[in-house]
């Protein structure tokens, strides 16, 4: 009996780690089709653990932040440092009036690199609650708009001109 119990064991042990095996396998396989989506879209991937204030960034957000991952300590202050007064006014809003619930949210924010290059992003976020009232994660992605900004203040200026030279004709 020892012995036949024995074999069912080992025998559920290997079920278990076959099955183990291939979730690991999914797991690795979908995080790797998730950087290659954020890499093609040229996305930085950043999580912020509120009550540790733990933040995690990809290499993309290191580079949209003009920062280098070696010399940068990821710390809420200094990360706020990179952040337009005016936008990190509005971001706070935003997660105080989801009021502790699950949620998402996108804004524009202007981050200010070390060099004082002013960079425009899209960031999109999804918030999670600590089931006590308040936000224990905030995860998202940040788009850098720069280029696409700029070419609307130039084609914005064109109209005008354009509009100019119709009224002066």
């Amino acid at each position: 009996q020892l012995e036949q119990l024995n074999v069912e064991l080992e025998r559920r042990v290997a079920a278990r780690t076959a099955e183990l095996e291939a979730s690991n396998t999914r797991l690795r396989e979908s995080e790797q089709r998730r950087s290659l989506a954020l890499a093609a879209g040229q996305m930085g991937s950043w999580d912020w653990e509120i009550a540790s204030g733990r933040c995690d960034w990809d290499a993309v957000q290191y580079r949209i932040f003009g920062v280098e991952p070696d010399g940068f300590e990821l710390t809420f202050d200094n990360i706020r440092s990179h952040i337009h007064p005016e936008d990190l006014s509005r971001i706070q809003g935003l997660i105080a009036e989801r009021n502790g619930r699950d949620g998402t949210f996108q804004v524009e924010v202007r981050i200010i690199q070390p060099g004082g290059e002013i960079r425009w992003c899209l960031c999109a976020a999804s918030m999670a609650s600590d089931g006590r009232g308040g936000i224990a994660r905030v995860s998202g992605v940040t788009i850098d708009i720069t280029d696409l900004k700029d070419a609307e203040a130039r084609r914005a200026l064109l109209v005008k001109e354009v509009d100019d030279r119709g009224r002066n004709a």
